[in-house]
């Protein structure tokens, strides 16, 4: 396995556990870096087409997982908010008649 291909391992390492953390900022931080590792990766990575779809395959697994998680995530704020803005609304229903 070559250079370019050890870092994007090590990298997709690395955002699977800041996922499991909830560690968005480091999500972030590693996005950027993934990104250029997969562009050095694909001029690096001639006859090793195979370890790089691979690695690849895993890297797509784990911003699946991402993508997941931020949608949870999305959707429990969401709700949060309705329920906020559903105790708000009872709050001056009691205040007109209390």
């Amino acid at each position: 396995m070559g250079n370019a291909m050890r870092h994007i391992e090590e990298t997709r390492l690395a955002l699977s556990d800041a996922l499991v953390n909830s560690d968005w900022e480091r999500i972030g931080d590693l996005d950027l870096v993934c990104r250029r590792q997969v562009e050095d990766a694909l001029v690096e990575s001639v006859g090793q087409e195979e370890a790089l779809r691979v690695q690849l395959e895993l890297l797509m697994d784990v911003y699946r997982r991402m993508t997941q998680a931020c949608v949870d995530a999305r959707d429990e704020v969401a709700n949060e908010l309705v329920m906020i803005q559903r105790s708000a609304q009872g709050a001056k229903v009691y205040e007109l008649f209390g």
